[in-house]
């Protein structure tokens, strides 16, 4: 169990961490996120969501939400330069 003074340490080092998050480690945070929630869906929750969000996933994970990423972009590419027509 950890002691309330290496909680605290701990917390100060996360928020440190956050704070110097630069946008591309955002955004592979994100294809991360979002492959893990698309995994989640596909096997209908049986498997729990952290298990799919752990490092051992973590490229499988960045692959397809970086596909999806890609995919949303277009869609709303095409929504855009169809409303100007």
């Amino acid at each position: 169990m950890k002691s309330n003074s290496n909680k605290k340490a701990e917390d100060k080092q996360i928020k440190e961490a956050l704070e110097t998050l630069s946008e591309a480690e955002a955004a592979h945070g994100l294809n991360v996120w979002l492959g893990a929630i698309i995994f989640y869906l596909i096997n209908l929750g049986k498997v729990p969501f952290d298990q799919l969000y752990t490092k051992n996933y973590a490229t499988r994970n960045v692959i397809v939400g970086y596909f999806l990423s890609l995919i949303i972009a277009g869609l709303f590419l095409y929504i855009g330069l169809n409303l100007i027509r």
